[in-house]
């Protein structure tokens, strides 16, 4: 079936912006490639005879590693529980980010074939390091994503603040 071979090809490489078949696209699809004019509601009973199915994609950054994690490691568990016993004063640093990564949409797909979107998963605009206290919250903005240098700096800045008070 040349609708079914059209599907295949996958929507960018038929001129869509995101990899996704929606049941507005595939009705915009008919209509230009057989001129039949379909409701976007009814392409639904088509994906169905076509024994394709409603899935949610699974999203995986391109720059994500998927070889075998390295063991040996302590987990975080560990790591808090050794810090305690040496009387080790115990800091959370978390960061905050945003990206353009695009969202989880829904799309159609043969069945029992999850689409893959694949993307780049940047954090581009600006990340933000916070320490808070009972008293204070302390915070700071990098115009980046942050690195072994930007959590230096802001530990840095953290200390000159925190030792202000007595240290």
């Amino acid at each position: 079936m040349r609708l079914v071979a059209l599907l295949e090809k996958g929507p960018p490489r038929l001129g869509y912006e995101t990899p996704f078949w929606t049941c507005d696209r595939v009705a915009h699809l008919i209509a230009q490639e057989f001129d039949i004019s379909y409701h976007a509601g009814h392409v639904t009973k088509i994906h169905r005879q076509l024994n394709w199915s409603a899935q949610r994609h699974a999203g995986r950054a391109l720059e994500r590693d998927e070889g075998p994690s390295s063991g040996g490691r302590m987990n975080a568990g560990q790591i808090l529980k050794k810090a305690q016993t040496e009387g080790r004063t115990i800091v959370f640093i978390d960061e905050s980010g945003l990206s353009q990564r695009p969202h989880r949409c829904r799309t159609w797909a043969p069945r029992g074939q999850t689409p893959v979107l694949q993307y780049h998963f940047n954090w581009k605009t600006i990340s933000v390091a916070a320490r808070m206290t009972w008293w204070n919250f302390y915070f700071q903005i990098f115009e980046k994503a942050m690195g072994q240098e930007e959590v230096v700096e802001f530990l840095m800045h953290l200390l000159q603040h925190v030792c202000l008070g007595g240290c």
